[in-house]
């Protein structure tokens, strides 16, 4: 790709076209790989199966587990700035 952002302007859809076969050339697992611990907002689109077991989720306990199935977890709740005073001050 040796095109620049005044090219992208200049022909989006070509643009598009050409991002489209470059990201069609790996699988998404392959593209996971490239970016990893690189600073990039990247990351994969998982079915719901995948989800549960992505390490992101499973650090953050984003899923619950009852036998066989798992559920989401609610939202953080968000606090009140005092709230939020009182919890820092047990740290």
């Amino acid at each position: 790709m040796e095109k620049n952002m005044a090219d992208m302007y200049a022909d989006p859809a070509g643009m598009t076209a050409e991002m489209e076969q470059i990201f069609k050339g790996k699988t998404r697992d392959e593209w996971v790989a490239l970016f990893e611990g690189r600073n990039a907002c990247v990351s994969p689109v998982l079915d719901l199966d995948e989800a549960v077991e992505y390490r992101h989720n499973l650090e953050r306990r984003n899923f619950t587990r009852d036998g066989d199935k798992s559920f989401p977890q609610p939202a953080p709740r968000m606090y009140t700035k005092e709230e939020f005073r009182k919890l820092m001050s047990k740290l």
